[in-house]
Order: C-alpha cells, then structure tokens, then sequence
C-alpha cells in the first residue's frame, strides 16, 4: 500500500494524538505515512518525545501492548538448580529489580557460551519460565563478544530476594546453602566461580565444607 502525505489538518493534528497517549509508530499507522514523517513533525512542532519507560506506560494503558504474568511454581524449595543458579548470581550473574521502570531480571552475561547455556537451563528448569537467548556484539576494541540470558520475573526476582543479599559488594552465602548438604553446597560454589571476591567472603574454605 503507498504511503500518503500529509495534510496540514493531520500535522495539526499531531500534538493532541501524542498527548492522547498514541504512539508515534501508532499514529503513522493511522495515517499510513512512513514513521519518520511523524518523527519529523513532532521534532519540527518542538514536541519532546516520551522516554522508553513513559511510553510503555501510555501503551498499557491504551491496551497496545500486554504485560504477560509469568507465574512461577508455588512451594519452590531448594534443589540442585536453584543451588547452582544462586551461586551464578553472586558470581558472574545479577538481580536487576526496578520499580519505576518495570524492569525485573535474573541475568547472565558470559563470554562462555556453554556457561551461559548451563544457567539458561537451570532458570527455566527451576522457574518453567523460558528466559531469553542473546547474543552482544563487542563495540569496543579488545573486547570479547557476549552470550546473554534473561529471566524476565517479578515473581522469581522477589523469591531470590527473599533468600538473601545478592549485592555486588555486600552479598552473603544464603542459610539455605550453609544448611544444605555437601552436594548443594558445591553446586553453589560452582555456579559462583571461584575467584577473588568469592575467598574473601568465605575467609576459609572449611566454611562450605
């Protein structure tokens, strides 16, 4: 189908229809003009355009885009996985929890592609929620491409919570791992990855043990 121009009703137009909450993208589908052109209009009508988190919200709110609940299993305990992926967070991984934006994650960044694959199995078997499958290709010179996972979860984000600090610099070895048996225990610390950060909260080995 071609593309029309625009009126000078439809530029007119333009302010209203992006306050009412519509999208730029939106409003280029009702007209059928190119998405650019409503760009165009909107920079010269000196219209500040609503940042990623702003938008998202106007789209909920407006029914364009749905937010699916992922549910986690009820009476989750303690196991093999959730052993290894704990101690992948405190070690490479991370717990990205924020509010304002809506954005809840249990992530992974790896050059180890295999290392990263491990944990993508181990959230999903734990969770039966499917995490994604990226791939970050390096901008900066000498610097290695990456393999990314994300489990995108309120629910499985506060059930990590719930077990403990997983801070970059204040993280402790969760009780339920200290009062595990051995065979957890050295999941944990294979997911951890043993290096520097991981001697200096153990103090000494035995400690696991």
């Amino acid at each position: 189908m071609t593309k029309r121009k625009l009126t000078n009703e439809d530029v007119l137009s333009l302010p209203d229809l992006y306050a009412s909450g519509l999208s730029s993208l939106a409003i280029a589908e009702k007209f059928n003009t190119y998405h650019s052109n409503i760009l165009h209009h909107l920079k010269k009508l000196r219209i500040n355009r609503r940042d990623r988190s702003s938008a998202a919200k106007e789209g909920v709110k407006a029914g364009r885009i749905i937010i699916k609940k992922h549910k986690i299993p009820e009476n989750l305990r303690l196991n093999e996985d959730l052993s290894y992926i704990l101690g992948v967070i405190v070690g490479d991984g991370c717990v990205s929890y924020n509010l304002d934006a809506r954005r809840y994650q249990i992530c992974l960044a790896a050059t180890d592609k295999e290392f990263v694959e491990k944990f993508k199995k181990a959230l999903y078997s734990f969770f039966r929620i499917k995490p994604t499958n990226e791939f970050r290709k390096s901008r900066t010179k000498n610097w290695n491409n990456q393999y990314v996972t994300r489990l995108c979860s309120k629910e499985a984000c506060d059930f990590i919570n719930s077990i403990g600090s997983f801070g970059k610099y204040n993280w402790k070895i969760p009780k339920i791992i200290m009062n595990s048996d051995n065979k957890l225990k050295c999941l944990f610390v294979k997911g951890l990855i043993l290096k520097e950060k991981l001697i200096k909260n153990l103090g000494e080995s035995e400690r696991l043990r």
